[in-house]
């Protein structure tokens, strides 16, 4: 009787908390279909009852449903806790629309979201990039309260959580109920990094949802999405420092092909290891032998460089590093400026390499060489967002906002012919 009456009670509140069935963590994310959204949850119970999610376009009238895939996972740290993970893809979507859902099932749903999806063609769009922010020391007010103000989507280029499995996966249980205000509203992408690499990526594989067009193991390493002007393409390079030469074969033969048949007239990159930078721990951080590894390739590791730069990719974001540090357009070791100003360039030669590793954590900044590299153009210490917005066919905006100054660091104005892709005349 007492069970019944705990669900009956249950199922009369529009946001119920049922013990360990109850949805957190809730998150969005992009399929590679902007006619579709990817939602994720998590409860700490197992839920005897089918996961599902509700929308509609009226918070009064969420009349269509899907059913989601259940899954679960161990931590692998010493407490063993089993996490609950369940995944839902809302089809159908109209293009410019807002829709409210929720997630759950008859033990336990959560409170109403709402998302706006994206333009169904090419049009404007402002993404917030990232690496390197943890649960301590994020920069997650500021995060906050730019969602839809200054950006439509957020993409964590590694180091998530500090870390994701931290004191038994509780950390990243915090850090993800930290950042669903942002994740529940608009698409929180993710690629993973050196902290995210714990039992076999644990973690990262089983919290998130990424497109699954890269690999057909679909782990979320390796995929591509267009949103807007912009393809973007998200890799993990940390497949060279711990030596998985199958992976980055796969991912190397996969990325040629996919760079090969986008249409659109911008591509962006995402990694989390730099190419260039000039950080300095004791020396160069991006002169060690897993970097050059990413850059010019290593045994049984194809370099990742020669690729991006010939099939006209024209920005480059990379995290690890916990700064900010711009790229004058750079290729094995040269400069090519070509009068080009500090903060306007027009048809540059090759990718510009931003490192944005400045999200926010207790891990002290690293700090930059005293002895600028020719090819670094702005650089900052201090913890912030990288901010892109792609206006048209020709024209992209960046920005570096620092948080802890309240100011741009760095802005930088970004044009094109039509039809015009970076990489064509290279020494290659």
């Amino acid at each position: 009787m007492g069970l019944l009456t705990l669900l009956f009670g249950c199922l009369l509140l529009s946001y119920v908390t049922c013990g360990g069935t109850q949805p957190e963590q809730v998150h969005l994310s992009l399929t590679g279909n902007l006619n579709e959204m990817f939602v994720t949850w998590v409860t700490l119970s197992p839920v005897p009852a089918t996961p599902f999610v509700k929308y509609g376009s009226s918070q009064y009238t969420l009349d269509r449903t899907v059913i989601g895939v259940a899954s679960h996972f161990s931590d692998g740290g010493d407490q063993k806790i089993v996490r609950y993970v369940y995944r839902a893809k809302m089809r159908n979507l109209q293009p410019e629309t807002e829709y409210f859902y929720k997630v759950g099932s008859t033990l336990g749903y959560s409170q109403i979201f709402s998302f706006k999806t994206f333009p169904s063609s090419n049009a404007p769009v402002r993404v917030c990039i990232f690496g390197d922010m943890g649960f301590e020391g994020g920069q997650f007010d500021d995060l906050i309260n730019g969602v839809n103000k200054y950006y439509d989507m957020v993409i964590h280029i590694g180091d998530i959580a500090y870390d994701l499995d931290g004191k038994n996966g509780n950390t990243g249980d915090d850090f993800m109920r930290k950042i669903e205000p942002v994740a529940s509203k608009i698409p929180y992408m993710v690629i993973p990094g050196n902290h995210e690499k714990w039992n076999n990526y644990n973690h990262y594989k089983h919290r998130f949802t990424m497109p699954d067009n890269g690999t057909p193991r679909k782990e979320g390493f390796f995929y591509s999405f267009d949103v807007g002007f912009v393809h973007f393409v998200g890799i993990t390079n940390e497949f060279y420092a711990q030596k998985w030469t199958d992976y980055a074969q796969e991912q190397f033969h996969w990325l040629e092909q996919d760079l090969k048949k986008t249409q659109k007239p911008w591509i962006i990159s995402l990694q989390h290891r730099p190419m260039y930078c000039s950080n300095d721990r004791g020396n160069n951080d991006c002169e060690n032998e897993d970097n050059k590894a990413i850059r010019n390739g290593a045994s049984g590791l194809p370099g990742l460089e020669t690729p991006l730069s010939k099939n006209g990719v024209d920005l480059s974001f990379f995290g690890h590093m916990h700064s900010y540090e711009r790229m004058w357009p750079v290729f094995r070791d040269k400069v090519y400026r070509d009068n080009q100003s500090i903060d306007s360039q027009h048809n540059v030669m090759t990718p510009i390499h931003i490192v944005s590793g400045s999200g926010g954590t207790t891990h002290s900044p690293h700090t930059h060489q005293d002895d600028r590299e020719d090819y670094s153009a702005i650089r900052s210490e201090a913890f912030g967002f990288t901010i892109v917005h792609v206006e048209n066919a020709t024209t992209l905006h960046m920005r570096q906002f620092a948080t802890e100054l309240r100011k741009d660091v760095d802005t930088l104005t970004l044009t094109k012919g039509p039809g015009y892709r970076p990489g064509k005349n290279l020494p290659y």
